[in-house]
């Protein structure tokens, strides 16, 4: 790995987005909606701002004065890409030609909730599926590819994606396959091979989804993964730092907020907050700055493999149910009902959402099991 001196006063940095949404605006009101767009951070001095036909480019300055927390950043990254290899032969998908008129601009939140990926199920002591690591790495990377169609055959011009693992993307945090508390769990990996194959699935999710729009990725505290979910997201960071279209924030907070014109949404996993839950938009500092102007306010959340949405005091919670396709036996032994699996992909326009889509993980993975 090269590491780059970063002690030069300036960098410039030019980027180039489309005119479409901006054709009215000019001056200042050009700079704010460009500036929040591409969360240029404020203390960065826009030098450029051309608006043509098609395109609008715009350049702008970040100070690069050297202190400790620099350290860490690193330029040029020649870490190998992970092989991922495919369970079978995989038709490769068709994309069909969209035929309907776009519908606008849109964010799409791609929620792959309490994945438990390093999850070792007995079929016979449970509910009658077996799995494991291989089956769900397949599972996985079928279900990104089917979300990859989803967005490229949107009615929608998907300007934004971020994918949300909404925490316990990982079965177990800790050596002996325990969760942050200690619970057991049965893996059917070691910690740290159960770590490279994360590695590997995100990073493929990540690639994937950048080729149809501008990707985010943000840690979200999982009480299976505490720990391993945020090695998880600074591994990524320094994977993808300073390739184009791929933002990822390794923010130690247990949660993430994120604006998309005027909605303010949080993601978290929902363990630590418990019944307090519906004060997040009142404690969480990002949503609490926004809510005065905010047209639609949500807090997403997972951990309860179910589905539920609530409207509280104005903003919307969703529950969302667990992607991974098989529960465990504990889940079977406790005789709590068996969830259906599900990828739940949300959409939202400048005000609000706009449609959501289901993918449903229990049929990849038996086509998986076939």
């Amino acid at each position: 790995m090269s590491w780059n001196n970063l002690n030069t006063k300036k960098q410039s940095i030019a980027l180039t987005v489309p005119v479409y949404g901006y054709e009215e605006l000019t001056g200042k009101r050009l700079e704010k909606a460009i500036r929040e767009e591409l969360s240029i951070p404020y203390d960065c001095v826009i030098t450029q701002l051309n608006k043509s036909t098609k395109t609008i480019k715009v350049v702008y300055v970040k100070d690069n004065s050297f202190t400790l927390d620099d350290i860490r950043e690193v330029n040029n990254l020649t870490v190998k890409p992970i092989k991922l290899e495919r369970i079978g032969k995989v038709n490769k998908i068709k994309q069909s030609e969209k035929k309907i008129k776009s519908l606008g601009r849109a964010m799409a939140i791609i929620n792959v909730a309490d994945f438990h990926l390093n999850r070792l199920v007995y079929g016979k002591e449970g509910f009658g599926d077996n799995y494991d690591s291989k089956v769900a790495s397949e599972v996985f990377m079928r279900m990104i590819d089917k979300c990859v169609v989803n967005l490229q055959n949107s009615p929608r011009q998907i300007d934004r994606i971020v994918l949300n693992t909404c925490g316990d993307f990982l079965n177990s945090d800790t050596a002996t396959h325990t969760t942050a508390r200690g619970t057991p769990q049965e893996d059917d990996l070691c910690w740290k091979e159960a770590f490279y194959v994360a590695t590997g699935l995100l990073e493929y999710a990540v690639k994937k989804l950048a080729e149809v729009a501008p990707v985010e990725y943000y840690f979200v505290q999982g009480n299976h993964d505490t720990m391993v979910g945020f090695y998880l997201t600074s591994w990524l960071w320094a994977r993808f730092k300073g390739v184009k279209n791929v933002m990822i924030s390794d923010s130690p907070k247990p949660r993430a907020t994120i604006k998309y014109g005027s909605n303010v949404i949080c993601m978290t996993h929902g363990y630590l907050e418990g019944k307090n839950l519906k004060n997040l938009p009142f404690v969480e500092p990002e949503m609490l700055q926004e809510l005065s102007t905010a047209t639609n306010v949500e807090v997403i959340s997972g951990h309860l493999h179910t589905s539920d949405v609530k409207l509280i005091n104005g903003a919307k919670f969703e529950v969302l149910p667990s992607a991974c396709p098989v529960e465990d036996n504990w889940t079977y032994g406790m005789s709590f009902d068996k969830p259906k699996g599900e990828v739940i992909i949300n959409y939202y326009d400048k005000e609000g959402r706009v449609q959501q889509d289901y993918i449903d993980t229990i049929k990849i993975f038996k086509e998986v099991s076939k």
